[in-house]
């Protein structure tokens, strides 16, 4: 995030962190569907390994992590990566983005952050009241918030 909308030289960024592949991307959300963009460069030479535009995220998200990897230099992965398959219970793509950002702000754990990952929870079970990751969000804010006596 350093780097984020700054136009410094990938030879200097890769220097800079000390690696030797850096991974760019972007996603923008449309309606109900949303664009990924992934480029993997070697900072050295600033060859783009790999990149490719990819549209409807459920489909291609084990797509994005095998090519990344495929894409990475041997040396970098020292054993074989095993990719889930199972997609998102949801095709929800709102109610998914919720989900996630809920997930994000859960991790901080603090009496605000938790009372804003009840909100995104219920509100990704709303849009989608069969997304069973979003209601076992739920179930874990409130212990959590409840242990720390921080009810609302």
């Amino acid at each position: 995030m350093k780097y984020k909308g700054k136009n410094e030289a990938l030879t200097h960024i890769g220097k800079e962190l000390g690696c030797g592949v850096l991974v760019e991307g972007s996603v923008r959300k449309a309606c109900n569907r949303i664009r990924v963009t992934v480029q993997v460069i070697d900072p050295n030479n600033e060859e783009h390994l790999w990149s490719s535009s990819l549209g409807d995220i459920f489909a291609v998200q084990d797509e994005i992590a095998r090519k990344v990897s495929e894409s990475l230099p041997n040396y970098v992965l020292t054993e074989k990566l095993e990719l889930g398959t199972a997609p998102p219970d949801t095709k929800n793509v709102e109610a998914y983005t919720c989900y996630l950002k809920a997930m994000k702000v859960y991790k901080e754990s603090t009496k605000d952050s938790l009372n804003r990952a009840l909100e995104l929870f219920t509100k990704a079970t709303q849009l989608d009241p069969n997304f069973a990751r979003a209601h076992i969000g739920l179930g874990n804010c409130y212990p959590e918030l409840g242990a720390k006596s921080m009810m609302p």
